[in-house]
């Protein structure tokens, strides 16, 4: 309670002094309005300070337990980011001699973009082949342009064969093809990722981003009977910047015209108008610019913060301009009638937007890095639309020219009487109506349901939506996570008992409805059992010891092309590989 006194004494004091600082306010308006431009001037240098980032990172702790894994595991492996090129063909099999030619064609083009690391596709996968006393690992195929009719159909029967491939590269009516591209961007170059800058003279992910989108025109131009999806965790991040500019360019301006005519339709006064505008404009400035001088970057969260700024900036000005348009209808000057509605407003605004303010501080509390900016964001523009209310709307409503308003009262005030009157009056029909309400609405709580889908974000009509959900009926779903299996020990990845167990793993989670596909190490090896056998279905299984697991795996390696290393599911020390499960479209 002690606490609580020096907030509850300066309230008091505050009541008191009302007519005192609003006197002040007014008389020395022009002093308190320059102070604002200029505070308004230093604050603008502060907004090229913040870039927008859309890393999904940025929506959790550093002490998050599973961020703190994917940190780890991006130590463990090689960290890329991966892009889905996905091409449907309504007329020609997958394995038609003109898709085959497609498929190879477009591998090539995929490799050469900006910050590609490796593309997996049909025509690159490594098949492994025993021939004698000689094992290969070799691209599935190559010179597609003289492939015959009998190798075409031995192609499709193998792919479709292969659980690595069925419902990821390639789908099961074999009319979709998909190319899994990793991205891989330089750390010189992390603090330009996702902000369209180029940070280097190799650019950045959204150059990486635009090359894909180009290639994909050029696809659909040379074949037009193909449609072609993009999706992936980069494309969601760069829809995210492009759907926060899209509102910021289309959304907020219609919002700032809405608040413009209702000002004009309920104050009926140019002047005021400007000065309320005015209000928003600069409240919306100096946040950001305080925000960025304090060292905050927009993200998907914190980017709403300009339009909470404005919603409460607006309410800010209309309760000083409500009753500054009373009192000059009332036949005050226009300095007496500022005066007399800061004498008023300034306590209730105050306090509005302290307990504002407190109430967006709170979440500090949250887990959530975005959601703390977010919130503090919010509350610093609170608190200089407070301050812009009292400075430097009197001076721009007091020095605009403006028609002397007629005497009788505003129709607005017709209405809020007659509202008042019947809320008073008929009081208990209220407080019983509105306790049914209330009743009825609590009653539809156990239907609302938690969805943390990412990609219900957006709109069906955006192309990442289209894309997310075509790829979710004829492939894989978008959403997957991945395990780390360690051994525990250097090369502990030959370990048959390790292995056997791992497999296990993967078949109990092929078998959870949610699964759609796991990609998983032991598959690799199952592979390359089968190919020593003679393709015998029957050896389609484990290796049977760990010194033949460890010599399966050299093999392998030793043998690859270039870019399809393990790097990317083997740590170095073969103690643990790295396990994904692809998920169907969770609601």
């Amino acid at each position: 309670m002690l606490s609580l006194l020096p907030f509850v004494k300066s309230i008091r004091y505050l009541k008191v002094n009302t007519k005192t600082l609003s006197h002040g306010l007014v008389k020395h308006h022009l002093f308190f309005a320059s102070i604002s431009l200029v505070v308004l001037i230093v604050t603008l240098f502060g907004i090229p300070k913040m870039s927008f980032v859309s890393d999904f990172s940025t929506f959790y702790n550093e002490s998050n337990r599973h961020q703190t894994q994917i940190d780890v595991n991006n130590e463990d492996y090689t960290k890329s980011q991966k892009i889905m090129f996905v091409v449907h063909s309504s007329d020609d099999s997958v394995f038609s001699q003109t898709n085959l030619q497609l498929i190879e064609t477009l591998t090539h083009k995929l490799w050469k973009l900006p910050y590609v690391s490796r593309v997996d596709s049909l025509s690159n996968h490594q098949r492994t082949r025993v021939k004698g006393d000689e094992f290969s690992v070799a691209d599935l195929f190559e010179d597609s342009e003289n492939l015959s009719k009998t190798q075409i159909e031995e192609i499709q029967e193998y792919a479709l064969d292969q659980p690595e491939l069925v419902n990821r590269l390639v789908s099961k009516d074999a009319y979709v093809m998909a190319f899994d591209i990793s991205i891989h961007i330089p750390i010189a170059d992390a603090a330009n990722v996702m902000t369209g800058t180029s940070g280097s003279t190799n650019g950045d992910m959204a150059d990486a981003i635009s090359a894909i989108r180009n290639l994909r025109i050029e696809t659909l131009q040379s074949y037009p009977d193909i449609s072609i999806y993009l999706l992936g965790e980069p494309l969601l991040e760069q829809a995210l910047i492009e759907v926060g500019i899209r509102d910021a360019t289309t959304l907020f301006p219609i919002i700032n015209l809405f608040c413009v005519f209702a000002l004009i339709v309920l104050l009926r006064s140019a002047a005021v108008v400007v000065g309320a505008f005015s209000l928003i404009t600069v409240s919306i400035l100096m946040s950001l610019g305080l925000a960025g001088w304090f060292g905050f970057n927009l993200d998907p969260i914190s980017a709403a913060s300009p339009n909470m700024v404005l919603m409460l900036a607006m309410a800010d000005g209309i309760h000083l301009l409500t009753h500054y348009i009373v009192y000059l209808r009332q036949g005050d000057s226009r300095p007496v009638a500022m005066e007399k509605s800061l004498a008023i407003n300034i306590r209730p605004i105050f306090l509005t937007s302290i307990t504002t303010s407190i109430g967006f501080l709170g979440m500090n509390f949250a887990d959530s890095p975005a959601f703390r900016d977010f919130g503090n964001m919010t509350a610093i523009g609170v608190m200089v639309a407070f301050i812009l209310t009292l400075t430097l709307l009197p001076a721009l409503v007091l020095r605009i020219p403006m028609k002397k308003p007629p005497t009788e009262p505003l129709k607005l005030a017709g209405l809020m009487s007659t509202i008042g009157h019947v809320a008073i009056s008929k009081s208990k029909w209220w407080l019983w109506g509105t306790a049914v309400l209330v009743g009825i609405s609590v009653s539809f709580i156990g239907d609302n349901r938690l969805n943390d889908n990412i990609v219900d974000y957006f709109d069906e009509s955006t192309d990442i939506r289209a894309a997310t959900d075509f790829a979710s009926k004829n492939l894989s779903g978008f959403q997957s996570f991945q395990f780390s299996l360690d051994s525990n020990q250097v090369n502990g990845i030959n370990d048959v008992v390790f292995l056997e167990k791992s497999k296990q793993f993967s078949e109990w989670l092929r078998m959870q409805p949610e699964v759609s596909q796991v990609y998983s190490y032991t598959d690799i090896l199952e592979r390359i059992n089968q190919s020593m056998h003679n393709d015998d279905p029957n050896w389609h299984r484990l290796p049977e010891s760990n010194e033949l697991a460890s010599q399966y795996l050299l093999l392998y390696q030793m043998s690859l092309s270039y870019g399809h290393d393990l790097s990317n599911l083997l740590t170095f020390d073969k103690s643990a590989f790295l396990m994904t499960v692809m998920l169907k479209k969770l609601k």
